[in-house]
């Protein structure tokens, strides 16, 4: 009698969508997964495999931004305070977030014109999760097999994560260094190269979503609550924005400064959960129609 062996595999911590359903056991097609993410029920991700100066996967690139909060004073006086020698202690600082499916790295300097810090992206790998924007303007399309191109993906949910930051070394906490996402990476994304987190699994299978989405199939009128929370939410950054305004109009000359500055006085704005109520690209969205009121079509 023949025996088989059993092989002891590590968890897997990502699926292609076309492998969920057999993974958790239930009917959830590839259809559903798309749905579930354009009404921002779950992220699906991407997965990028780039470094600074070496493009393994031929990412066309247009000016990386990178998205990160910390304490931006903290940051400026370390690159640019003197010690005995005349010079500042650190020519950048070396920061890095890493989770066990993301590595996302980036060097932090300081220019003297104009005088600001800027962010040079070193390494950017792993899952990064896609807007549900995309979803929702392109659903029927992404599941008829199309191809469009994002620029801004996010960091993906994760219940742990380290933190690498060069200015703990002179004490304290560093700069407490929280990366959000990236925009400048043309990236090609289909339902072929889109996967699903063993993260936002989890959350499937314990029903974490599931009234939402239950509610979701049995009623097709909008949502007013939701409605009415974004309204809330836009009112908050608007009021942010005017204050910002005010007292840093240098900070103000283009709606991708503004939203940065707002982003980096978060914690004066929002002091309990230290970010704003929006992410960065959608405080873009919003204040670029301010610059331009044509863009208003009443969301």
């Amino acid at each position: 009698m023949s025996t088989k062996k059993v092989i002891s595999l590590p968890e897997k911590k990502y699926f292609p969508l076309n492998r969920v359903e057999r993974e958790i056991g239930i009917a959830c097609d590839v259809e559903d997964l798309i749905h579930f993410a354009a009404i921002g029920e779950i992220e699906l991700c991407v997965k990028i495999n780039w470094q600074r100066y070496f493009d393994p996967d031929s990412i066309a690139t247009d000016d990386i931004r990178i998205f990160s909060r910390y304490d931006y004073e903290k940051a400026r006086k370390a690159l640019t305070e003197t010690d005995y020698t005349g010079h500042p202690e650190l020519s950048y600082l070396e920061v890095a977030y890493e989770t066990d499916i993301t590595v996302f790295e980036e060097q932090i300097i300081y220019i003297g014109e104009p005088k600001d810090l800027i962010h040079i992206p070193v390494e950017i790998k792993g899952m990064f999760s896609v807007s549900s924007e995309l979803f929702s303007f392109s659903e029927k399309a992404l599941i008829d097999g199309g191809i469009f191109y994002e620029k801004t993906l996010k960091l993906p949910r994760a219940n742990d994560f380290s933190v690498y930051d060069i200015t703990s070394r002179s004490g304290g906490d560093g700069i407490k260094y929280t990366p959000t996402g990236i925009s400048g990476l043309n990236y090609p994304v289909s339902v072929n190269n889109l996967y699903i987190t063993n993260v936002e699994l989890e959350r499937l299978i314990s029903g974490k979503t599931h009234s939402v989405l239950a509610q979701d199939k049995c009623n097709d009128k909008p949502n007013h609550g939701n409605v009415e929370r974004f309204a809330a939410k836009r009112e908050q950054i608007l009021m942010a924005a005017m204050y910002i305004q005010k007292e840093y109009p240098e900070k103000c000359k283009t709606y991708v400064d503004w939203a940065k500055q707002i982003d980096i006085s978060a914690i004066s704005f929002w002091p309990d959960t230290g970010k704003p109520p929006l992410e960065i690209d959608g405080i873009e969205r919003l204040l670029s129609k301010v610059f331009d009121p044509k863009k208003w079509s009443g969301n």
